[in-house]
């Protein structure tokens, strides 16, 4: 789920042909302040959008703008997401994160992904290789607020700076 707060609003005006408040204006107009997620975005996608992405976006940006929903909050709860191209080895990484204390992995494809248990949280770590360095995406789901989200996602920062030598 794309997380808004950094999504130009000159990009929105050149994709959908309005800008986030006009959406907002709109959505207010029909009454979405007491829709569901998915309600709002079928509404979006039915009657001006027709292009899925878009539709979330702008229905995720409305929620967050009018306090239905925090950031990193999704339907089931909170995530975030990490990601950095780092000057080493895909094996090399892989087998860090196949070693990762506290983590019980449920899923394993060799150098290119794991995903499962980190304490009561989802995790999942996919590994893309480019020459001599790999980018790693970490996402992790199931976290219990936005403390918690903001909290991971600096900690999964300094892991992969680390990693990278910085």
């Amino acid at each position: 789920m794309p997380q808004t707060k950094d999504i130009a609003d000159a990009k929105v005006l050149a994709a959908t042909g309005k800008t986030k408040e006009d959406w907002y204006k709109l959505l207010d107009q029909a009454g979405a302040k007491g829709w569901k997620h998915k309600e709002i975005a079928d509404w979006l996608y039915e009657n001006h959008l027709k292009r899925g992405w878009w539709c979330q976006m702008v229905t995720v940006a409305y929620e967050q703008s009018r306090g239905l929903r925090k950031l990193h909050e999704t339907t089931a709860g909170f995530q975030i997401s990490s990601s950095k191209t780092l000057k080493v080895p895909v094996e090399v990484l892989y087998n860090h994160f196949e070693e990762l204390e506290n983590t019980e992995w449920t899923t394993k494809h060799e150098h290119k992904a794991l995903r499962g248990k980190y304490h009561d949280t989802r995790l999942e770590v996919y590994f893309y290789p480019k020459n001599t360095k790999t980018q790693v995406v970490i996402q992790q789901t199931k976290l219990k607020n936005a403390e918690d989200a903001e909290h991971m996602k600096a900690h999964w920062r300094k892991h992969l700076e680390e990693l990278n030598g910085e």
